[in-house]
């Protein structure tokens, strides 16, 4: 009697074994992905004649605004950050829409907590247009801001393809010792 069971050879099990090898390996690569980013909130804001609606906005970070300027108004509007408050390390406004004329929208995605006092820059002295956005939570990187490089398949694949390369080897390795171990008829 023999210190182990001749496992691969009693019926077509070698097989059976590959494909579990195989499944298990595979089963792993959900585990080794980076998590799915959750889809951004949005919130929708509006430019109504000569005030932003509503003035006073309460989000959570990695939520996308956007001003629409739905009226059929004659004159152009901006969102734009206070003078002195959320620059960019330039000097320039964080929030800065540019001119929009009826019917043209601005988005801007919130990523970092805080108060974010912003205005038409065309009619700064309105108290209708200088409202503020007040943004809770834990600050987030946006998926455009990430630094990464290439494929980013890649690596999970590469290590299934180690895995798999060791399991197969394995099985093989073991599967020749066996041979090796039994007594030839």
């Amino acid at each position: 009697m023999r210190a182990f069971p001749n496992f691969f050879e009693k019926c077509p099990k070698s097989r059976i074994t590959l494909v579990l090898i195989i499944g298990f390996t595979l089963a792993q690569v959900p585990h080794l992905l980076p998590s799915a980013a959750h889809a951004n909130a949005a919130y929708a804001a509006n430019i109504v004649d000569y005030a932003f609606q509503p003035l006073h906005i309460n989000i959570t970070t990695g939520t996308t605004v956007t001003w629409t300027y739905s009226s059929n108004g004659a004159t152009i509007h901006t969102v734009t950050s206070d003078p002195q408050t959320n620059l960019t390390q330039s000097g320039t406004p964080l929030i800065s829409s540019g001119d929009l004329s009826p019917g043209q929208s601005f988005s801007y995605t919130f990523d970092l907590p805080g108060y974010y006092p912003y205005q038409c820059s065309v009619h700064p002295n309105i108290p209708a247009m200088n409202g503020w956005i007040m943004v809770t939570g834990t600050p987030v990187t946006s998926p455009t801001s990430t630094n990464s490089s290439g494929n980013p398949w890649l690596l999970p694949l590469g290590i299934v393809a180690v895995v798999g390369a060791l399991g197969l080897g394995t099985w093989g390795a073991l599967r020749r010792r066996h041979r090796n171990i039994a007594p030839h008829n």
